[in-house]
């Protein structure tokens, strides 16, 4: 079940974002969208390095150290393909429940705690329009609503969020239904929505659902930019790359 309804928002056919505050070379790209959909974890939050403090902590109550590349092998899974791999590649003998228990409790107190938005999204949010956006993302319920509470974000979005855990039957990026959903909850038809994401999963999840997707740069998901590259309709290494300097006269 995903947060609010379809009826939260109609569309007006104005765009998102306040254009002059986009620099000029970025604007055409946003004309006619109507709706801005965001990935959370290493989009909007500097949060990829979450992720290898959990595995850092599990496989020190393992006994063990975290395996070479683990990171790069099991990112885009989900956390019950991550238990199987789990069980099937490294012999990991508690249940995927333990498992699953042990990395959601870590995460939480960081993203509680510790995460913060990435440089420069909060001065694009402030740019777009209230209602029109939307956030699409793989993280837990739980772990998000920490994490929006923590960093103020929870403003710009209120309950236009969607978790892939909430999708009934299940699926996950890089299946498009998480932003077929948000876009719902914003109102916008999905061809007018422009996605940001920052791995590979994400950008092909947004294609899939018919939407314009931006990537956003994350070290983590460096190793599939020659598949990203071509795939995402813009690429920038910041949320700074969209903006106007604050002190440039926008006029």
């Amino acid at each position: 079940m995903t947060r609010g309804t379809a009826s939260e928002a109609t569309s007006t056919g104005q765009c998102p974002i306040d254009l002059s505050k986009l620099k000029p070379e970025h604007r055409e790209f946003f004309q006619g969208a109507e709706g801005l959909i965001f990935d959370y974890d290493g989009t909007l939050a500097d949060s990829i390095y979450v992720w290898y403090k959990v595995d850092e902590k599990f496989f020190a109550a393992l006994g063990r150290d975290v395996p070479e590349n683990h990171q790069e092998i099991t990112g885009d899974m989900s956390f019950v393909e991550r238990t199987q791999y789990l069980r099937d590649t490294h012999g990991v003998t508690w249940t995927p429940e333990e498992m699953i228990a042990h990395w959601r409790a870590t995460a939480r107190d960081l993203y509680a705690s510790e995460v913060q938005p990435r440089p420069g999204c909060l001065r694009l949010l402030a740019c777009a329009t209230r209602g029109k956006t939307a956030i699409a993302t793989s993280l837990t319920r739980s772990l998000l609503d920490a994490s929006l509470e923590h960093t103020g974000m929870i403003s710009h979005f209120e309950h236009r969020t969607v978790s892939s855990g909430e999708i009934v039957p299940y699926t996950h990026k890089p299946e498009p239904e998480v932003y077929l959903q948000a876009a719902k909850l914003i109102g916008v038809d999905p061809a007018k929505c422009i996605v940001f994401e920052d791995t590979l999963s994400g950008v092909q999840g947004g294609k899939n659902a018919g939407m314009k997707v931006v990537n956003i740069r994350e070290a983590g998901s460096d190793h599939y930019r020659s598949q990203i590259d071509p795939l995402a309709d813009l690429c920038i290494q910041g949320w700074d790359d969209l903006l106007l300097d604050p002190v440039v006269d926008n006029a």
